[in-house]
């Protein structure tokens, strides 16, 4: 069945969000074999609100795959899918790939991030997910586009970064991301954002980096890519970054969460990210996308 909402794109500085139209049905096993034989898996050196959508149950997620209108090859608008854990180079890489292919850049971590600082906020509690849906509902999404990068805006307010990565954050991200009415509330919005980057001249397309982009958000994305690295590679970037929090518990919640667990999506190419400098890794994937 088909939903649709529509609001009112602003200017660079302001909220921007669109129509858009979300189906869900099977995957079309046609699809997926011309998918699978296009991305051979290879390893390489708006206003929303949750009350707005019906419920559904995220254990479609598990069956299902969900198309979305084309806008890529007819078009020449394409929406590149980056997945990976924590400190693989998801964001400098796909901010960096942004710049290079003139595209709109969404960091769906940060879009976690700041949900749960608007919920901790609001006192939530992770342990007691049965009370996050009505907390839900008094929280508005915008989008708000800085440059090439569309941020999450939550009743008008984008956070700073120091706050949406505070130790208190970064102990909670994972248990609220692994919450079903949480995922479900960023699933409707994260889907958006393709129509939001194609009402913007600017951009020629889409690239959307998280954990789970490339096997729900987007899993006929024209281009998925699955970034990882060695463990003291991603230890030694998380350090240099100020961050504390600990790789392997992050990717065990992660990998091990019920609702869209982090994996790398059938038929996606993988990149080692840990031998190459940012650069290399940019280039390699740049290649692939204008090959």
């Amino acid at each position: 069945m088909s939903r649709e909402s529509e609001s009112v794109t602003k200017n660079k500085e302001a909220a921007a969000s669109s129509r858009f139209r979300q189906t869900n049905r099977a995957q079309d096993a046609a699809a997926t074999e011309d998918q699978t034989g296009r991305n051979a898996c290879i390893t390489s050196p708006l206003h929303l609100s949750f009350s707005a959508f019906p419920p559904f149950s995220l254990s479609i997620f598990q069956l299902f795959s969900f198309s979305y209108t084309d806008m890529s090859e007819s078009s020449g608008f394409n929406i590149i899918a980056v997945d990976g854990g924590a400190a693989t180079g998801k964001s400098s890489t796909s901010r960096a790939i942004a710049e290079r292919l003139n595209l709109m850049h969404v960091d769906t971590g940060a879009h976690y991030r700041t949900l749960t600082y608007a919920l901790l906020d609001a006192g939530a509690d992770s342990d007691t997910p049965e009370a996050i849906p009505a907390l839900l509902k008094s929280l508005a999404l915008d989008t708000t586009i800085r440059g090439r990068s569309a941020l999450l805006s939550i009743n008008g307010h984008v956070p700073a970064d120091a706050d949406i990565r505070s130790p208190e954050v970064n102990a909670n991200v994972s248990k609220f991301a692994a919450v079903e009415s949480v995922r479900e509330f960023l699933f409707h919005y994260q889907r958006n954002q393709a129509q939001v980057a194609r009402d913007h001249a600017e951009f020629t397309g889409l690239i959307m980096e998280g954990r789970d982009i490339g096997s729900i958000i987007f899993p006929n994305a024209e281009f998925r890519f699955f970034l990882f690295a060695d463990e003291a590679t991603r230890a030694a970037r998380r350090t240099k970054d100020g961050q504390t929090d600990s790789i392997a518990e992050r990717d065990k919640r992660d990998s091990q969460r019920k609702t869209a667990p982090l994996v790398c999506p059938e038929g996606a190419t993988r990149v080692d990210t840990g031998p190459l400098p940012l650069e290399g890794v940019v280039n390699h994937i740049c290649r692939i996308i204008t090959a």
